[in-house]
C-alpha cells in the first residue's frame, strides 16, 4: 500500500511517458493521443461545463422512462464502436470520455443520500480510459461540493486522455492517493480501475485493489464493467468487483447474461453517449427488446 497523498501532491510530476511498442493500457484499451490543439479546444469546452448545461448525453434517470431496447456488445464489438466513433464520425476521444463521465456522475449522485456534502466518494482509477473516466467524474464531483479522493494505481501515461483528466484533477487540488485504506472512509466507491479490454488474469496492485474494494463496506459504481470481469464469458480474471450498480456505455456487455455475472454485476444502468444508433446497432451481437 502507498502513503496518504495531501491534495494535489502526486500531481507535481508529469505522468511517465510510454514505453511500450503496442500503446495499451492496463486495462487492455489502446489510447487515443490527441494533438494539443483538441487537447486545447477540449479543455475550453468542457473544464467547467455544468452537468444540467450538457446535451448530447441520452441516459434516463430512473423513474423518467425504460429504453425501447437494449443493445448486447462483445469486447470487439464495444472496442469498433469506439473506434468508428472517433476515426469515422469525428468524434474526439476526451469527448467520448467527458460524456461517460457525466452520465456515470449523474446517475452516482442519484445514487447518494442526501445531504451529499455529506458524502466521501473514493474513485478507483487504473491507467488507461477507464481510470481517465474516473478522473474526469472526480472533477464533476468537486464542483458540486461533493468530498471526492482519487485511489490511483498508478499516473496514466503522457499524451493519453486519461492524463488529460489527471491534470484536471490535479488543477483543481482533488486527493490522490495510493494507500487503499482510504476506503474505509468512503461512503460510496466508483470502480473506475480496469476496462473492458482486459483480457488475462489480474495481478499484481490491480488485483489487490480489487480485493479492497470488496472488503471495503460502501456501495459500489462500477464504470462501464466491474473491473477483472471478462467482458464475453462473464467470469472473473482471477478475481472481479462485487459492484451494487454498474453503468455501461451504449449497452450490456455480452457476459452480463452469462451466470457468473450475476455476483459481480448489480444492477445496470446503460449509458448512452450520443453515438448514433445507426452504428451501434450495426455492432452489436443482439438486440432485445425493452429494459433487461
Amino acid at each position: 500500500m502507498g502513503t496518504h497523498a495531501q491534495p494535489g501532491s502526486q500531481c507535481a510530476a508529469k505522468p511517465p511517458t510510454h514505453d511500450g511498442p503496442d500503446d495499451i493500457a492496463d486495462d487492455g484499451e489502446p489510447y487515443s493521443n490527441p494533438t494539443k490543439d483538441e487537447q486545447h479546444n477540449h479543455a475550453q469546452s468542457v473544464e467547467h461545463r455544468p452537468l444540467s448545461g450538457h446535451q448530447t448525453l441520452l441516459w434516463i434517470p430512473s423513474g423518467m422512462g425504460t429504453p425501447k431496447e437494449t443493445m448486447i456488445f462483445d469486447r470487439a464489438g464495444i472496442r469498433e464502436v469506439d473506434h468508428q466513433a472517433i476515426e469515422q464520425l469525428g468524434i474526439p476521444g476526451l469527448q467520448l470520455m467527458e460524456d461517460a463521465a457525466i452520465g456515470c456522475t449523474r446517475l452516482l449522485l442519484e445514487m447518494m443520500p442526501p445531504p451529499i456534502e455529506a458524502q466521501h466518494v473514493v474513485i478507483v482509477c487504473g491507467r488507461g480510459n477507464n481510470g481517465g473516466d474516473g478522473y474526469a467524474m472526480a472533477r464533476h464531483l468537486k464542483q458540486r461540493s461533493v468530498r471526492t479522493t482519487i485511489l490511483a494505481s498508478d499516473p496514466p501515461r503522457t499524451g493519453s486522455d486519461a492524463a488529460h483528466n489527471w491534470q484536471q484533477a490535479c488543477q483543481l487540488d482533488i486527493t490522490i492517493t495510493q494507500d487503499h485504506r482510504i476506503l474505509d472512509e468512503a461512503t460510496l466507491i466508483v470502480d473506475a480501475l480496469l476496462g473492458t479490454g482486459l483480457d488475462r488474469p489480474v495481478t499484481g496492485n490491480s488485483l489487490d485493489l480489487i480485493q479492497s474494494i470488496n472488503t471495503a463496506q460502501a456501495p459500489v459504481l462500477a464504470v462501464d464493467l466491474p473491473s477483472g470481469l471478462d467482458t464475453d464469458t462473464g467470469r472473473p480474471l482471477g478475481d472481479a468487483v462485487h459492484a451494487s450498480h454498474t453503468a455501461s456505455f451504449v449497452g450490456w456487455k455480452k457476459g452480463f447474461l452469462e451466470p457468473p455475472a450475476a455476483e459481480f454485476i448489480g444492477t445496470v444502468h446503460v449509458i448512452d453517449l450520443g453515438i448514433p444508433a445507426s452504428l451501434t446497432r450495426a455492432l452489436s451481437v443482439e438486440i432485445r427488446s425493452g429494459q433487461l
